[in-house]
Order: structure tokens, then C-alpha cells, then sequence
């Protein structure tokens, strides 16, 4: 097991380097104790292999590194809290999960996936399942894509697009290095300002294909425009897949770009 967790890591830090960032250090012998007595004094060797390969992922939106699935890696405690506060402990040992109310269990050496209470197979086993996302890796194309300028200067888009035709018309007309940023106000309760704003950065690098930096919830634009650069620099030498934040397809993104009542469309452009 030691072995294939060691070739996945490879794969994992060449074809998807910011889920590599999103790993936790392996589980401690105290973590790696409590798993233990949750199986009554020895927890199976291939799941304690797993821990001891990484502790799941960091706190936060969920990343993953298998290209065939969302479900990403959680803690070890985690899994101990889910099975005890969630799921029924006879579905066995939560490892993955999708962030939505599914996860994948370790369960009597397979992995089984559960999902509104029902259960059905993921893999034989855990080795299995490592072995598989690492071939799925290897097969991976890597796309190179160009390096962000230093700043952008940013004018609204007008007539901003209000369909489906609109938006896809505005796309074609994109060249690659073309930015778009999409700003939507956050809601508030009565009489309150909005807290924000949510951003969405847009950045098409080749013909057919777009970045999606995944900015979220901001202050102001400038934060927003400065998180978005940065995980463009951050995902810059490789682009794994869509899983990783990356739309592949022009007809995903034509949908993201027709704004929401009160959203703002603007328009990036490099200055040297």
C-alpha cells in the first residue's frame, strides 16, 4: 500500500499541484490511536496506511485529485465524527466525501459509497482505488496556459448579456488573454448593506478553453481580482481538468457569464 500511495503522490504533484497544496500532513500516532480503538483496538492496515499517507485535506472547500469523481479526501477525524454524528456506524469508515451529503466508506476491506442511506460499491478496495486514480492521472493532458500580466485595468462590458445568445456572442469575440470578471452583490437582511460582493474570474486561455479561478465571496473587487490572479498563478503551469476549477467546454461557461439581477459584467485587458 505504502508503495502505490507513493506512486499517486507523484501523479497527484504533476497533474493536479493544487490539490498537492490541499493536502494535510499524515494523521499523528495519537489520531492514528483513536482509529484504532474505533475498530476495537486495531483499525485495518490498508485505512491506516491512508492516514499515515496524508490526514485528508485542509479545512475548506473540498479539492479532490481523482479526475473521474468530485469526492475529495477528509480527515481522520472527521471520518471518526461523521460515523458517529451522521451515518450509521455499520456503513463503516467515511474517508471521502463529495461535500454535498455523500461519502465514500471503508467497509469490510472494500469501499462502499453511501448516499441518502444507501449503499453501493466505489471499489474492491482501497488498493484498488489508488492504483485507479493514478492511472486516470498519468492519462491526464496537461494544458499549458499563459502566465497572468502583472495588473489589468477593467471597463464595464455594454451592453451587458442577457441571454443565452448574448453571452455566447460576447465569448466568441474573446481572444485568448481576454478576462472577465462577474460581480454579484450578497444578499442582506432588511435595511443592511450588502456585505460584498461574490466574483467570479473568467480568463480564456486558448481557443475552446477557459480558466475558472475559483475567487468566491469578496470585500471589494480589488481583493477579489488579486485572489483570482494569484490562483491563476497558482494553476498557471498546469490545468488538469475541470475538476480543479477549469471549464473546458464554451456552452458551461456561456451560462456562468449571464449575470444575475444587480450583477456587473466587466471586461479585463493587460497593460504592460
Amino acid at each position: 500500500m505504502k508503495a502505490l500511495l507513493k506512486k499517486l503522490d507523484a501523479q497527484i504533484a504533476k497533474k493536479a499541484p493544487h490539490a498537492a497544496a490541499a493536502l494535510r500532513p499524515p494523521a499523528d500516532a495519537e489520531a492514528l490511536a483513536r482509529l484504532d480503538a474505533r475498530y476495537g483496538g486495531a483499525a485495518p492496515a490498508d485505512l491506516k496506511a491512508w492516514y499515515a499517507w496524508h490526514d485528508g485535506e485542509q479545512d475548506g472547500p473540498g479539492v479532490g485529485f481523482d479526475p473521474d469523481s468530485t469526492f475529495f479526501p477528509i480527515a481522520l477525524d472527521e471520518g471518526l465524527r461523521v460515523s458517529r454524528e451522521v451515518l450509521d456506524p455499520g456503513y463503516g469508515h467515511p474517508i471521502l466525501s463529495n461535500g454535498g451529503g455523500a461519502w465514500v466508506c471503508h467497509l469490510d476491506g472494500a469501499l462502499m459509497a453511501v448516499w441518502r442511506g444507501e449503499l453501493s460499491t466505489w471499489a474492491p478496495s482501497l488498493e484498488a482505488w489508488v492504483e485507479k486514480v493514478t492511472a486516470a492521472l498519468s492519462k491526464v493532458k496537461v494544458s499549458r496556459i499563459p502566465a497572468p500580466a502583472a495588473a489589468y485595468t477593467f471597463a464595464p462590458v455594454d451592453p451587458v448579456p442577457s441571454n443565452f445568445d448574448h453571452a455566447r456572442a460576447l465569448m466568441a469575440a474573446a481572444t485568448p488573454g481576454t478576462v472577465y470578471l462577474l460581480e454579484t452583490p450578497l444578499m442582506a437582511p432588511p435595511g443592511r448593506p450588502s456585505p460584498g460582493v461574490s466574483c467570479a474570474l473568467f480568463v480564456r486561455t486558448a481557443p475552446g478553453e477557459w480558466l475558472a479561478p475559483l475567487v468566491g465571496h469578496a470585500a471589494d473587487r480589488a481583493k477579489a481580482l488579486t485572489t483570482g490572479l494569484e490562483q491563476w498563478r497558482t494553476f498557471a503551469s498546469k490545468a488538469p481538468g475541470k475538476s480543479s476549477g477549469y471549464y473546458k467546454l464554451d456552452e458551461v461557461l456561456v451560462i456562468s457569464l449571464v449575470p444575475r439581477n444587480g450583477a456587473t459584467l466587466l471586461i479585463g485587458t493587460p497593460y504592460r
